[in-house]
């Protein structure tokens, strides 16, 4: 029971990425948030463009710019698929619910 906490975040990611588009929607999410992570430096600082910073950044910075890419992607993802989970269920209870 030690390690409860990481077999529950392993369950839900199972379950929400059992569906395709939700996975689909994953790895665009992670792309645009990386490209975002870069661009947002490119666009702020005047005179900067995309190859000098691609060539200011080390190889440690690409890494955690992608892996908060991804935890952003997969918490966004969560977050809509419960908030569809919820309006599902919500329809459910209140008759609207059609098949």
């Amino acid at each position: 029971m030690k390690y409860r906490h990481i077999t529950i975040i392993w369950d839900a990611i199972q379950i929400v990425f059992k569906q395709k588009k939700y996975l689909f929607g994953l790895i665009g999410s992670i792309i645009v948030i990386f490209w975002l992570f870069i661009l947002i430096p490119v666009i702020i600082v005047p005179g900067n463009d995309i190859p000098f910073q691609l060539s200011i950044m080390p190889k440690k910075d690409f890494i955690i710019l992608l892996l908060l890419a991804i935890i952003t992607g997969v918490t966004l993802l969560f977050h809509l698929y419960i908030m569809r989970r919820k309006k599902a269920q919500s329809n459910k209870t209140t008759g609207l619910y059609n098949n």
